[in-house]
């Protein structure tokens, strides 16, 4: 396949299309990975997740808000609640919307340097 093509649909696959946002839905689950299996929902607004810990025990619940988002991180003696808000599809993997774009992006290079023969 000719790198341009594969260039051209990297970069075309970047944007979204519509103004419908995915996000990952879950309801106080216990770990990370078995909240992404979940599901996801259509969103109009922001995907959001929530990480409680009380003496070591986390849930996780992440969702879609139409409200203001506003991260938090509070951390007490014995428990602490950290909220992450991003506004891309299926962003809320992880809970830190910036390590998933940094992932994004350095798959996309490593695909475009492979294809290109660096």
């Amino acid at each position: 396949m000719d790198c341009r093509v594969i260039i051209f649909v990297l970069f075309v696959s970047s944007f979204s299309l519509g103004n419908a946002l995915i996000c990952y839905k879950c309801t106080a689950s216990s770990s990370n990975s078995a909240c992404n299996l979940q599901g996801s929902e259509t969103c109009n607004g922001t995907c959001i997740t929530t990480v409680g810990s009380v003496l070591g025990y986390s849930s996780y619940t992440k969702s879609c808000i139409t409200t203001p988002c506003t991260p938090t991180n509070l951390n007490l003696y014995v428990s602490n609640s950290k909220v992450s808000c991003c506004t891309t599809d299926l962003c809320n993997v992880s809970g830190s919307p910036r390590r998933v774009a940094s992932i994004i992006v350095a798959t996309a290079m490593a695909l475009i340097s492979s294809a290109v023969g660096f």
